[in-house]
């Protein structure tokens, strides 16, 4: 903003009184209309340029004290173009999000179709080895008896002693718990007493909050006050207050005190919020310590009850104890009978030993004849389409690696696409992250810009409005102004120097010119007079321009030395405000980094209470583990009553076992028998696949090469009945033909060139013609191919096998050279074809 300053010169009432009757008109009063007035017009103009120039120049550099509004209208402006990209960024990644969607669906659809191959193929694999464990699992079965046996006897042995230990580790585990207990206890006192202090001091913190937060909101008030009043309101805007240097320093010192204050205040705020922050934390975990000391207490309590318990079992052990010393002597009793019992079972077992016999000999049988219709089986499902599976081991073996290998490389794909399913979704998270950032960003800048478009509609209709006040204004102005140059006219002025003078100007010559007449000295005015009278108003004219041209100078001077001082200060703020940008980046991202902390945090605490479940779960189990101890105790008293008994039975055992064990290593052998046929099956079945593939190979390149050779004669081999022996048929015709012609053309040439020599019949050189058809080039050597330059070398030859009689005469010797270094374009390899 800025005063445009006018030094008004006081203007003096003067009266021109006319010229008295025995003078004459002075010359310098006729002159004054054809010299002066114009020479004091176009000095008046020259001020007025002047006038206007400085004018410009004041305007330009109160403009500097814009600059900022300019400076905000270039940021909208970025802030445009940054959000139109950033849209164009985020319909691309829509776009590569489609196309990425779709790639998954189609992987994943490629996934279940082999996942439903793999498993059909499964089935068929479960199945072959459901039936051989079964065999192997019965054998296995009788071994794990025995075994069980010896080891819960052992087993009981030393739970016993286990338990004991157990149990006086227990008693001390909980006297030290009681201690824990107590020593917890105390802590707890001393956290409360804490809590109540924190939460003292964070109401002592809110409460300075909220007071410093009202003395910035008034002091806010009332700077926007100042400032409001300091730009808007021009009845403050006078010269001696505020065109000051000093005032205006003082005004920008004073304001630049209050924004570091208020830099000052804001890092304080920031402080208090850490510590609230951390003054929250620290009570949290108090109240988790409170609930574990509680969770202790209830473990405490339910360890004296389960003592209680355990006394109660103790002396129900000891009345058992009492129950099973008369149960000894009963089972002593049938100690005896068991005896005569066993003798009668030895006797059946002789019987039952050769019963088995026979029995083993059947299932043998039985075996072979089963494993024989598995073979079958296994074959029949092994084939598909061309490929029949023998029922030997080898081949059966083979074919099953085959599907081993199909089975792993889908596993092996499988594998690949789900690493692949990983990296798209971990793609497609940071993509929807970045998505979530963009959308923040344009609803912020889309807040900004409907603000900015309501100011910009206030400042529109303010505007407007003034603009309507002006053009009131001048017309109002325009008409007064007619009407003083009617009066003029009609008081004797000239319209043309009327209108040429200010609004002021001919209001003072009006003025003049009525109390002239009022007084009534004169009735009428010479134009003489008027030209001395506008002589005056120029002249007066002129000083006021001067003294306005030396005013507008000096207010020159100072918009120069305040723009100087302005242009520094905006460098500086440009520097401040860069360094403002990379620190609300920094801060941006050290919140992300703390919510992210902030998130691991929470979930290792959720880890934590998790594990502390589980220890609990596991103290459950060990208290449960100690009464099945107790129960087995009392089981293996009774156990080792009945161990007498079972050794007497145990030799008989060992002896069948023995013949288990031989029946086994006899089974063994078998199936190693069967596994090595298996193998040398397999390796059969890859040789015979591998030599039908050659076979098949070598049968589409014979077939393909008889096509070609029929195409190149012109024949249809389809069409054929015998196509071998029609090709060769008509291979020998075109060769005869060929070299009967060739021949005849050897032997025009020879007689041309040797005029004396007779010419000879044909029949007596039949045998030379025999020696050149010996000499003819064919082989699979010499067959094209079906590309266009095959078809236009075919055509070439066919057109000079038609023009024999330009053909020159070669020697025997030549194409034999021919023969051995045949052009590259010709030799192919027979197994393309």
């Amino acid at each position: 903003m800025y005063t445009t300053i006018d030094f008004l010169p006081v203007v003096k009432t003067c009266t021109i009184q006319p010229p008295r009757k025995s003078q004459k008109p002075c010359s310098f009063h006729r002159s004054g209309k054809s010299f002066y007035s114009p020479f004091l017009e176009e000095r008046i103009k020259v001020y007025e340029a002047e006038i206007k120039k400085k004018d410009e120049l004041i305007q330009k550099l109160s403009s500097m004290d814009i600059g900022e509004v300019e400076h905000v209208k270039e940021c909208d402006n970025h802030k445009k173009v940054d959000e139109s990209n950033e849209q164009h960024q985020t319909l691309i990644r829509r776009e590569e999000l489609a196309a990425l969607r779709s790639k998954v669906e189609q992987l994943c659809e490629k996934t279940l179709s082999q996942d439903v191959e793999i498993k059909a193929k499964s089935t068929l694999l479960t199945k072959a080895e459901s039936d051989l464990f079964k065999l192997t699992q019965k054998q296995n079965e009788l071994l794990a008896e025995n075994e069980k046996l010896h080891k819960q006897l052992v087993d009981s042995k030393t739970d016993m002693n286990k338990s004991s230990t157990e149990y006086e580790m227990c008693n001390k585990k909980l006297n030290e718990l009681k201690q824990l207990l107590k020593n917890e206890q105390v802590k707890t006192d001393e956290l409360k007493k804490r809590l109540t202090k924190q939460l003292e001091e964070k109401e002592n913190a809110d409460y300075k909050l909220v007071e410093t937060e009202k003395r910035l909101e008034n002091f806010i008030t009332k700077m926007i006050h100042i400032f409001d009043t300091f730009f808007q309101n021009k009845e403050h805007l006078n010269i001696t207050e505020w065109n000051d240097e000093r005032k205006l320093e003082d005004l920008i010192t004073k304001a630049k005190d209050v924004v570091n204050e208020n830099l000052k205040n804001k890092g304080y705020i920031q402080d208090l919020m850490d510590r609230l922050q951390k003054r929250e934390a620290e009570n949290a975990e108090q109240q988790r310590n409170a609930n574990r000391l509680g969770e202790l207490l209830t473990k405490n309590v339910y360890c004296e009850k389960e003592n209680k318990g355990l006394t109660q079992e103790l002396e129900y052990i000891r009345q058992n104890e009492k129950m099973l010393e008369d149960r000894c002597r009963v089972l002593s009793r049938e100690l005896i009978d068991s005896q005569i019992h066993i003798r009668e079972l030895e006797k059946q077992l002789a019987e039952s030993t050769q019963k088995a016999e026979r029995h083993n000999w059947i299932n043998q049988n039985r075996f072979d004849e089963e494993n024989a219709l598995f073979r079958n089986s296994l074959a029949s499902m092994l084939s598909y389409n061309n490929y029949q599976c023998s029922p030997t081991e080898l081949s059966i073996k083979e074919s099953i690696r085959k599907l081993m290998s199909d089975f792993q490389e889908q596993k092996d794909l499988c594998s690949r696409l789900e690493v692949r399913l990983s990296d798209t979704q971990v793609r497609l998270d940071n993509s929807q992250t970045r998505k979530y950032d963009v959308d923040r960003a344009l609803e912020r800048t889309e807040r900004e810009c409907l603000e900015l478009r309501e100011q910009i509609r206030r400042l529109e209709t303010d505007l407007t409005n003034s603009d309507l006040v002006k053009q009131e204004q001048r017309s109002e102005k325009l008409k007064i102004f007619s009407y003083l140059c009617q009066l003029a006219a009609k008081v004797r002025i000239d319209e043309k120097v009327a209108s040429a003078m200010r609004f002021d100007e001919l209001q003072e010559v009006l003025a003049t010119r009525i109390g002239q007449i009022v007084t009534g000295e004169y009735a009428m005015l010479s134009d003489v007079q008027a030209n001395a009278d506008r002589v005056n108003g120029l002249n007066r004219k002129v000083k006021r321009l001067q003294d306005k041209l030396a005013s507008r100078e000096i207010q020159l001077g100072l918009w120069k030395e305040k723009a100087g001082k302005l242009e520094d200060q905006l460098s500086g703020m440009n520097e401040t405000e860069m360094k403002a940008q990379a620190n609300k980046i920094a801060a941006e991202k050290s919140a992300v980094n703390a919510r992210r902390s902030e998130l691991e945090a929470s979930r290792l605490k959720d880890e934590l209470t998790r594990l502390r479940a589980d220890l609990l779960d596991f103290s459950d189990a060990k208290i449960n583990l100690i009464k099945y101890e107790e129960k087995i105790a009392e089981l293996t008293k009774s156990n080792n009553d009945l161990e007498c008994i079972r050794q007497s039975q145990a030799n008989k055992i060992a002896e069948l076992t023995e013949k288990l064990e031989i029946q086994t290593t006899d089974e063994g052998d078998a199936r190693i028998r069967l596994e090595e046929e298996c193998k040398h099956l397999r390796s059969e079945l890859q040789s015979m696949r591998k030599t039908l593939e050659q076979l098949q190979r070598s049968e589409r390149e014979l077939l393909e090469f008889r096509a070609l050779v029929g195409r190149l004669l012109g024949l249809d081999v389809e069409l054929l009945t015998i196509p071998n022996y029609d090709i060769i048929s008509r291979l020998e015709n075109i060769i005869t033909h060929h070299q009967f012609v060739k021949d005849n053309s050897m032997t025009c040439m020879h007689d041309m060139h040797s005029p004396s020599r007779k010419s000879r019949p044909l029949t007596k050189d039949t045998g030379s013609y025999r020696c050149m058809t010996a000499e003819y080039m064919a082989g699979p050597h010499t067959a094209k191919t079906r590309s266009k330059q095959a078809w236009v070398n075919t055509s070439e030859d066919s057109s000079r096998n038609f023009n024999w009689s330009s053909c020159a005469v070669r020697d025997s010797s030549d194409k034999r050279g021919e023969k051995s270094c045949l052009p590259e374009g010709v030799k192919h390899d027979p197994r393309k074809y």
